[in-house]
Order: C-alpha cells, then structure tokens, then sequence
C-alpha cells in the first residue's frame, strides 16, 4: 500500500513538473509574441516621425501605447501568458490605427493652413481698403492655398503652414504701416485746408503733383527695364498708395479732396526723392510731351534745355523711347540721309558739329543749324518745319556742352512723360537698353 501511495506521489509530482514547464514555456512564448508588437509598434512610431510627425502629434497615439505597456503581469504562468497575450492583441490594435490616426493628423494640419490662409485674405482686403498693395502677398497666399490642396506630406504642410505665417506678419506689419500713413496723410490734409479751401485751388496742385509723380515713376520704370534701377519695388509701392486716392481729387467732398492732395504730395515726393536718387552718375531725361531735356550728376540737375524730336506713332522717322544710352558721340558728323532721292523723307547730306548717339539705328542728340532756337520746345515735334527725322535736336549754345558733358554709357531715357500712369508709359517703349529698336517708333 505504501508504495502505491509513493507512486502516486512521483506520478503528481511528475504532472506538477509538466505542467509547470508547459506554463512556462506558453508564458516564454507569450512574451516574446509580446516583444514583437510592442517592437513593431515602436518601428511604427518612429517611421512616423522620419515621416515629420512630431511628438505632440503622435502623443494621443503613444498615451495609448504607454498605457498598454503600463498594464502588470501576474506570478502565474498561465495567467502571465494571457496577459502578454492581451497587451499583443491591442498592440497589434493600435497599430492597426496608426495610419488612420495620421491621416486625421494630416486632416488637421491643413485645416490649419487654410485657416492662416483666410485670416491672411481677410488682413489683405482690409488693407487694399486703406490703399495697400495687397498683389504680391496675395499671389503667394493664393499659391500656398493651392500648394497645400494637393499635398500630402506632413513636413510639406508644415513648410507651407511655416510660409503662410511669415505671409500673414507681412500683411500685419503693412496693416500697422498703413494706419501709420493714413495718420500722416490725415494731418497733411488738415495743413492743406489751413491754408485754403478752395476745392478747385487743392485739385490743380494734387493733379500737377500726381503727373509729376507718375512721370518720376516711369522714368524709374524704364530704368528698371535696363537693370539700372534697384529700388523699382519701394518706387511701385508709394505710385500703388498715390494712385489709390487719385480717386477721391473728383469727390464733392472736401476733406476727401484734401485727404488725397495730401497723399498725391507725401506719395510724389517720396517718388521723386527715390527717382533721383537711383539715377546713374550721368543721367540724361528726355520728355516727348514737353519736348524738354535735363541733364542729372549724381542725382542733381546740371542742366535744361528745349529739344525738338521727332513724332509719334506709325511713321519713317519718329523718336523712340526707351532706357537707352550713350553709344557713341562725333564732332563733326556728317548726317546722311537714309531715304533715297525722290523720297518724301530724303534729305541732304547735312554736317552736324556735335553728335551723341543713343540707338543703333543711327538717333542722336545733335545741334541743328537749320532751326532757330525759339523754335525748340512743345509742339515742335508735331511741326513739318522744326521736327526731326527721329534725333533730337538741342540749342545751339548747349550742344558742345553736352557733346563734352556726356560718356560712352551715360543713361539715356527718352519717354512720354505725360503724365499718365506708369503702364501706359511703359507700353509706349520702343527700345531696348542697348538702343535696339523692340518695335517701329
């Protein structure tokens, strides 16, 4: 009986020590299945971030992870086996929603990108209302918007998210220049009404103003087209501000006249000062409309005088215009005439003492015996008596002056200068900056 009951004993012992190395190895197998997920969840995690998701991003995502991961083991095998079994099954879960997760991310970041995009639209409107050049901001907003519609990459609409802040700062510092100018503008006003209030009187000055201004602007356009002109934004700026209250000159309202001669002078002035200062060393200005000519050193006039130049428009021999230069100059020079004999245009061989070449096509700035100097001035251009054949002639007394005056290179701009704004001026240009003709003067 004793050694039945012993081998009962060595039977149970032996079933004890099965099942215990069964338990453990289930349990050894259940964690490392375990270590598996949680590995994979981590590679996840981390191709995730390599992606550009940063950890705030993925912070609902890993609380989640953490609190898997937090989640105790019993002492038991078997009950340890079930709970590494557990944490495997939501590990997998969650990983499972990650690229769900992401996308909602991705969702989100737009969403938030489109929205710096609407406070920008409505900063810029708010500034165009007060004169703001709004163009160029709201072209980059308007190309962020689009940019951020067809992309998918979280780092790329960050960048964009980036951009469109640096956008809207932009549009809050113009925001606060424009309060700024507007104040301005307003106690220029009120000097201009402490001196007079006659509509008329405030009108005539803000309009001789503003065409000296787009004039001034023109010029510095045409020398942007050269190259020669640095600060054409700045310029562009202040004619954008002085264009945007020409408006108000015809209101019947007389503090909106005197608010707009105020800017028409603040505006042409700032126009004008940075005109001048962008001229080269040498710098020569040809006004068609006037048939007038102004000779600038390092930005100061030196000298002025009447010309006469040839017409406008669809004929043989009109003046170009265009940002030219000085490309030659002869004393003497012989003129010969392009047209042959029986031509309405021919003329003579005719010697010149001083020639100043600015286009290829053989226009200069020259003496001209055969025209009295009274004769010289507006109107001389439209005349068959007085206009040129497309040079420009100068006074007599002035001509060595400027044939001695003037270098190889020295600008020379030859343009309406009429008083139109400056698109309109700057579709009239004929030339490039070497004097080759772009299209017939």
């Amino acid at each position: 009986m004793q050694w039945l009951i012993a081998l009962n004993l060595i039977v149970l012992v032996a079933l004890v020590a099965v099942y215990a190395v069964y338990s453990f190895q289930r349990s050894t197998q259940a964690a490392s299945r375990f270590d598996a997920q949680r590995a994979q969840t981590q590679a996840a995690i981390q191709h995730a971030k390599l992606q550009g998701f940063t950890d705030q991003d993925l912070k609902p995502f890993t609380d989640q992870q953490n609190q898997i991961l937090a989640q105790g083991t019993s002492f038991w095998p078997d009950a340890r086996a079930a709970s590494y079994d557990r944490q495997s099954a939501q590990l997998s879960q969650l990983r499972g929603s990650l690229d769900g997760f992401l996308a909602k991310v991705v969702t989100q970041a737009k969403a938030n990108v489109n929205q710096q995009v609407a406070t920008g639209h409505t900063l810029l409107q708010e500034n165009a209302q007060q004169g703001g050049d709004v163009g160029s901001i709201q072209a980059r907003l308007d190309q962020i918007a689009h940019a951020v519609a067809g992309t998918t990459s979280i780092q790329g609409i960050r960048e964009l998210g980036s951009q469109a802040q640096h956008v809207n700062q932009e549009a809050a510092a113009q925001a606060a220049f424009l309060k700024q100018e507007n104040a301005y503008l307003q106690q220029g006003a009120a000097a201009l009404l402490a001196q007079t209030q006659d509509v008329n009187a405030l009108r005539t000055q803000a309009g001789a103003q503003l065409a000296q201004g787009r004039n001034d602007a023109s010029l510095a356009a045409y020398e942007s087209k050269a190259g020669r002109f640095k600060q054409i934004d700045t310029v562009m700026a202040a004619n954008a501000r002085m264009e945007f209250f020409t408006g108000k000159l015809a209101s019947p309202d007389l503090n909106q006249v005197a608010l707009a001669a105020a800017a028409e002078q603040r505006y042409g002035g700032q126009i004008h000062q940075l005109m001048q200062a962008g001229l080269g060393p040498k710098h020569i200005v040809v006004s068609f409309s006037g048939q007038h000519l102004w000779a600038y050193q390092n930005g100061n006039q030196v000298n002025e005088m009447p010309v006469t130049s040839g017409p406008r428009g669809d004929t043989a021999f009109g003046t170009d215009f265009g940002p030219m230069k000085v490309l030659h100059a002869d004393h003497p020079w012989k003129m010969h005439s392009p047209w042959p004999q029986g031509s309405p245009y021919w003329y003579p061989d005719t010697v010149v003492q001083y020639a100043t070449f600015f286009t290829v096509t053989g226009e200069a700035i020259h003496d001209a015996s055969w025209q009295p100097d009274s004769t010289l001035g507006p109107g001389s251009q439209f005349s068959e008596g007085t206009r040129s054949h497309g040079c420009i002639h100068v006074p007599q007394a002035l001509a060595g002056w400027f044939y001695t005056w003037a270098n190889v290179g020295t600008p020379v701009d030859v343009l309406p200068y009429d008083g139109s704004p400056v698109a309109n001026q700057l579709s009239q240009m004929t030339t490039d900056n070497n004097g080759k003709p772009m299209s017939a003067a």
